[in-house]
């Protein structure tokens, strides 16, 4: 299901790319603030649900997002380029996301139907 979100991702990192040639380039902030709002909420949508994995999608678009905006080639080592940034990786991402959905089940109050297939599931 994960991998289904990636060509929905890829067009709004497109999407992105071409605003930022057409201004003829954004500072990193404003890249940055238009990666995480238009792409990351798509690539990593109901990622605290699906489970804890490593999405070869996310990965793929998030590299792509990184070497767009540096402009370098598919030589170039992603260790390097990925630490040049120094954006959260998306595994990291999933992970915050699935603690943040158990503490927020863990409030939720106990008549809520969520609340209780998550205990029954207990």
């Amino acid at each position: 299901m994960s991998n289904c979100f990636t060509a929905p991702a890829s067009r709004a990192l497109s999407s992105v790319i071409c605003k930022m040639i057409k201004n003829k380039g954004f500072p990193f902030s404003i890249f940055e603030m238009l990666y995480n709002s238009c792409v990351t909420t798509i690539s990593d949508y109901s990622h605290e649900v699906i489970g804890f994995h490593q999405y070869s999608g996310s990965n793929n678009i998030h590299t792509k997002a990184i070497r767009s905006y540096i402009g370098v080639g598919h030589s170039a080592p992603l260790c390097a380029i990925r630490s040049e940034m120094g954006w959260m990786e998306p595994r990291s991402r999933t992970q915050i996301k699935i603690i943040r959905f158990y503490f927020r089940m863990l409030q939720m109050s106990n008549n809520r139907l969520t609340k209780q297939i998550f205990l029954y599931d207990q």
